[in-house]
């Protein structure tokens, strides 16, 4: 589905450090073969923050900084009025270090920056107990590290402190902790078990992301917030029991946890967060308070053992993609008071049969039903109308069709057998994906009466040549013609005033694009993957600086 998404959603992060340094570049590849066209501006895991190329060294307030670049055997460090020391830079080579409680007569009370930053021949170490804070990245890389003893006097496992200790067995965290930073633990995937002890507030983004073997996690009751990607790929993670004081849970915090089958969220979570469990291929049971009000985009996508699913009756919005792929989705109940189903929200629920649109419905997205079993029963004639017409998905086998006027929210999502379109004066919209995948369509006749192409409305349209946008048009969405891949020529109207994100992306044949004055804005990546094309516009308009901006070759209209 939706082939050009999946070319986004291998995400290469690199890291660069200070030129004393081993370079780290972690690669974070999420799953292609579950995107769809909401994900496009959106990786389907948050990326990883860069880390800073400069080492910091740290003091607190009352402390000033009196000298830096001091040396005592093995370590470099910084001093502080308040007679403390920080050590910024170690040379040493041992396998096992025990570092000194003093240099030169002053307080190791901090480990700077990239202190041990790939220091591969570390296995053990014995920090002083005078240490109260470890800098970002402080053992990042050391991947011979078996386990650790952080001294109790540190009140934060700070950003990247142990990412990468892929050895990593044993730690204990001490009780005087209050946050965990983001990718604390990230790909410490011999890490199995871990009590977070109580006083622990936050975990941030990323903190355990690829701890392939953590089995066991033990949360305190202190926990308010549990940031994006925490758990992403805990692919060992059986159980977790969220604390009742937890009301953030960020997005794809569990997705990829493949052996996670149960949890219960609790009452004080209001919305299940973007690809919460995403991915969560033997989850089963799930246990949803009424204080839910929105389910976001793929928060239960690829979820193939859910059989039942009970939604909470305050919710209102059903986000895109929420239930893609659930394979064996056999029964949902959609309360009264859902307004939104958003695009593709149950596609490729094979064995969904029975569905009932409340009334409180007002928007159902495109695709939103494609592939279930409910859907394909519903073949009456050449159109199913959904929803007392907030959907008109187009069944027909005809492959020359003519959309009826005053049908806006119309529907030919998958479409493998329609060859040529055309729209009808008195449509005003095409909407969101209304022509997506139709790889057969070669040719789209529009009305004059079409102001706006929604987003995605024509993405993966493999086949379609030409078409002529109308003068009524004032709006390309967010990848209107993405991956149209047999696309030669595009000409813009008078009337647009702004290009969406990723509007022709990856039209590989694409050779010229006519832009007009009134287009001030072009969206992010609105041309990319787009080798041969030239844009032609008025030189000094906004769009002859993109042009120029991007290195596409342009030309003077």
């Amino acid at each position: 589905m939706r082939q050009f998404l999946s070319l986004l959603l291998i995400i290469a992060l690199i890291f660069s450090f200070a030129a004393c340094h081993e370079s780290v570049s972690p690669t974070v590849v999420t799953d292609t073969s579950t995107v769809t066209s909401d994900t496009i501006s959106e990786s389907i895991a948050t990326p990883l923050p860069t880390i800073s190329a400069e080492p910091t060294t740290t003091s607190t307030p009352e402390a000033n900084l009196v000298s830096q670049g001091n040396w005592s055997g093995d370590y470099e460090y910084a001093t502080y009025s308040d007679g403390s020391a920080t050590i910024t830079q170690c040379r040493s080579s041992e396998v096992e270090l025990i570092v000194p409680t003093e240099l030169d007569g002053f307080i190791v009370t901090k480990f700077g920056d990239y202190l041990f930053l790939n220091l591969k021949s570390l296995k053990s170490i014995i920090i002083p107990e005078s240490v109260t804070s470890l800098g970002s990245n402080t053992f990042n890389g050391c991947n011979a590290l078996t386990s650790i003893v952080i001294p109790v006097g540190i009140t934060q496992i700070g950003d990247s402190v142990f990412s990468d200790c892929e050895a990593l067995a044993n730690v204990i965290i001490p009780a005087g902790v209050t946050s965990i930073g983001e990718q604390a633990f990230y790909n410490c995937n011999t890490l199995m078990n871990l009590t977070i002890p109580e006083g622990v507030m936050s975990i941030a983004d990323s903190a355990f992301w690829e701890c392939l073997n953590l089995k066991s996690i033990t949360l305190p009751e202190t926990l308010t917030s549990i940031g994006e990607n925490v758990f992403t790929d805990c692919k060992s993670l059986a159980n977790i029991t969220l604390p009742d004081n937890v009301n953030i849970i960020g997005d794809y915090a569990f997705s990829h946890c493949e052996v996670l089958a149960s949890i219960a969220i609790p009452n004080s979570v209001t919305s299940i967060s973007a690809g919460t469990f995403y991915g969560c291929k033997t989850l089963s049971s799930i246990t949803l308070p009424d204080s839910i009000t929105k389910i976001g985009k793929y928060a239960f996508a690829g979820c193939t053992a859910l059989v039942s699913f009970a939604i909470p009756s305050c919710v209102t919005n059903i986000g895109n993609s929420a239930f893609w792929n659930c394979t064996a989705l056999a029964n949902i109940t959609i309360p009264n008071g859902v307004t939104r189903i958003g695009n593709w929200a149950f596609e490729n629920c094979q064995a969904l049969d029975n569905v009932t649109i409340p009334e409180s419905m007002s928007s159902i997205g495109g695709g939103a039903f494609y592939g279930t079993a409910w859907l394909n029963a519903q073949k009456q004639g050449d159109w199913i109308e959904l929803g007392n017409g907030l959907r008109f998905v187009y069944v027909g086998n005809e492959t020359n069709v003519t959309v009826p006027a005053g049908m806006d929210a119309f529907d030919f999502y998958g479409n493998s057998q329609v060859i040529q379109v055309t729209i009808s004066d008195g449509v005003t919209s095409i909407g969101d994906s209304a022509f997506s995948a139709c790889s057969a369509l070669k040719n789209v006749t529009i009305s004059k009466s079409v102001t706006i192409i929604s987003d995605y409305a024509f993405s993966d349209c493999t086949a379609l040549t030409n078409i002529t946008i109308p003068e009524s048009v004032e709006h390309i969405g967010d990848g209107a013609f993405a991956s149209c891949t047999a696309l030669t020529n595009i000409t813009i109207p008078n009337r647009v005033e702004s290009v969406g994100s990723l509007a022709f992306y990856n039209c590989t044949a694409l050779n010229n694009v006519i832009v007009p004055n009134s287009v001030t804005n072009i969206g992010d990546s609105a041309f990319e993957e787009c080798g041969a094309l030239t844009i032609i516009c008025p030189e000094g308009s906004y769009a002859w600086n993109y042009a120029v901006e991007n290195s596409i070759a342009h030309k003077a209209a």
